[in-house]
């Protein structure tokens, strides 16, 4: 069934990636993998089943669904939120397990809030389901996300959601800004970080006043 599978997906390298880490780490065969991916498409608003949005969301929402439940459960989706509002071409990891990025999680999860670790687990189990790629050897670029997930991502948000995701990423920038010398390509990273950050926050960052992450 692979070479169905492939054809499923309109051969699309990053749908295939997502369908490919999914079967691996689940066991499900290509038969298995067809029937949940139809099954999918069919209920997606919009789009026909060949096309190349409702192929992407598709195999998102699977590869979502499936991350949202290895422990820590329900913090995969949020995590995502936050890396695809910044640069697709590496996000500095500590962004992203900053005290700001650990609040905005604890958001959504009941219980106890959720720590620097949890977070971090959070990027591997969206790692684990083809979402992301890390790169342990860079702190500059650790966390790299596909261009066309982050538009997924953002096509799936509500302003208020993008609004709340966008102030939080803002200050997890903030909070890991050097304030002394740094190897000039950790700083080139969150520079490009903030400029891909404002221009997929709009006006967000500018209300009620200028953002300090912009200056």
């Amino acid at each position: 069934g692979a070479l169905d599978l492939a054809g499923d997906l309109g051969y699309l390298p990053i749908a295939l990636s997502q369908a490919a880490a999914l079967m691996a780490d689940t066991g499900l065969d290509c038969r298995e993998y067809r029937a949940r991916i139809a099954d999918r498409m069919q209920r997606l608003a919009g789009g026909a089943t060949g096309d190349y949005p409702s192929i992407v969301a598709s195999t998102w929402a699977l590869a979502t669904e499936f991350a949202e439940q290895i422990p820590p459960a329900g913090l995969a989706r949020p995590a995502l939120t936050l890396a695809a509002l910044l640069d697709a071409n590496g996000i500095p990891g500590t962004v992203l397990t900053s005290q700001a990025a650990c609040a905005y999680l604890t958001r959504y999860r009941r219980g106890a809030p959720v720590d620097e670790m949890q977070a971090r687990a959070a990027l591997y189990n969206l790692a684990r389901a083809g979402l992301v790629s890390i790169d342990t050897t860079s702190a500059a670029r650790t966390v790299r996300v596909h261009s066309v997930v982050q538009a997924t991502v953002a096509q799936n948000l509500t302003a208020a959601e993008s609004d709340e995701a966008a102030h939080t990423a803002a200050e997890a920038l903030l909070q890991v800004w050097p304030r002394g010398d740094v190897p000039a390509s950790f700083e080139q990273a969150l520079r490009d970080c903030t400029a891909r950050l404002e221009e997929a926050a709009g006006r967000a960052l500018w209300q009620p006043d200028c953002h300090p992450v912009l200056l």
